[in-house]
């Protein structure tokens, strides 16, 4: 991490992560209970602050939730694979898809995988400031509706 001090924009030193990160954590985990969540599978590493998967408290998966180390807010997303046979019998309705995602906050991308699979990658930001469960509420009823439409479209019609 540069820690120049002439320089405004530089990273954060390592020795105020840990406290960063407890105070970001508490936040992540408050707020999801607020909304009748969980976190489950926190990971973190030299990228990443905080990473959990969002849970219904019936096990149901939701999404997950995550934080790079000098982000200045949390990243909520899904991932939906598909089989790549189904992208190209129904490439045309991709336009329609992205753009529908795109008003409604979720960006979409998507990456071939080895073996005939397509992972679609939906995700929203909230920074930090305006975390808070109503919020979060929104961004997960926006990236649920985009999940559900991904899942509809792409989902394997033999």
């Amino acid at each position: 991490m540069s820690r120049n001090s002439a320089n405004r924009l530089s990273f954060s030193s390592d020795d105020e992560r840990p406290q960063r990160q407890a105070g970001n954590k508490k936040l992540a985990c408050h707020t999801l209970s607020k909304c009748g969540l969980r976190g489950h599978g926190f990971v973190t590493n030299e990228h990443l602050e905080l990473y959990y998967d969002i849970e219904t408290l019936e096990n149901r998966d939701v999404g997950y939730i995550s934080k790079g180390w000098e982000d200045p807010g949390f990243r909520v997303g899904n991932v939906v694979k598909v089989p790549t046979g189904q992208i190209e019998a129904r490439k045309a309705s991709l336009p329609m898809l992205m753009n529908h995602c795109a008003t409604r906050g979720v960006a979409m991308t998507g990456e071939r995988l080895a073996g005939g699979t397509f992972e679609f990658h939906l995700d929203s930001v909230i920074y930090t400031d305006g975390f808070n469960p109503k919020v979060l509420a929104q961004v997960l009823e926006c990236l649920t509706d985009c999940t559900e439409k991904v899942r509809a479209i792409f989902a394997s019609h033999d």
